[in-house]
């Protein structure tokens, strides 16, 4: 059962998804819909060349995840997704009643 307080939530993320926008991007075999929240991207000299460090942060509704059914945390942690064509890993996923935000950074980062 949902309180006011949960309605109020989805109602307020509906709205900001439909002005701010929604990308797209597969989890688990299903196509899930959210915002994205924030982007970054910089570039870090290296030996032999220059390397991209990218970092993003999405957020959505809760039940597009309703198709995983182990603790989500734990099954998509190091997940790699696509969105707007870029490859990440899912590197932080923070659930609440309503939402999840999963935040994101280029594969290669930490390996």
């Amino acid at each position: 059962m949902t309180s006011s307080f949960d309605d109020f939530i989805r109602t307020g993320f509906d709205e900001a998804a439909q002005v701010l926008g929604q990308v797209s991007f597969t989890i688990e075999a299903k196509t899930v819909l959210a915002v994205l929240n924030e982007f970054t991207a910089e570039q870090e000299l290296m030996i032999g060349g220059k390397s991209g460090i990218y970092a993003a942060t999405v957020t959505g509704a809760r039940p597009q995840l309703s198709h995983i059914t182990a603790p989500i945390e734990r099954t998509l942690y190091g997940k790699e997704i696509t969105v707007d064509g870029r490859a990440f890993k899912i590197t932080r996923c923070h659930l609440d009643g309503q939402t999840f935000t999963l935040g994101l950074s280029n594969p290669a980062r930490g390996k």
